[in-house]
């Protein structure tokens, strides 16, 4: 069984993902989602994701797919990312700190 994220946990989850990349969220807490944007190593936009449902957020496995999703797409459009692995999550309030090699 998996813990389920809250969209806060999400959000940086998703940002920590695309390091040394930027991501910029945008939060609809009406609809409880999100959409994000990554930025390229040229300062444009290399990709943006409209929105990230709860259902796919919260089911850190779900998330886990989505992200590997587009770090592979960045990879294929060229752009250079950091190793990033999914962390156990146990609390889903509490992140535990990015790991540096």
């Amino acid at each position: 069984m998996t813990t389920p994220l809250s969209l806060d946990a999400a959000q940086k989850l998703v940002v920590d993902a695309f390091i040394p990349l930027g991501c910029v969220i945008s939060a609809n807490p009406q609809a409880d989602s999100f959409g994000f944007s990554v930025i390229g190593q040229d300062g444009e936009k290399a990709l943006a994701i409209q929105e990230v449902t709860a259902d796919q957020y919260g089911n850190p496995l779900q998330l886990k797919d989505l992200i590997e999703h587009v770090r592979q797409a960045l990879i294929q459009q060229g752009q250079a990312l950091d190793p990033w692995e999914m962390p156990f999550i146990t609390d889903p309030d509490a992140l535990p700190p990015p790991a540096f090699n």
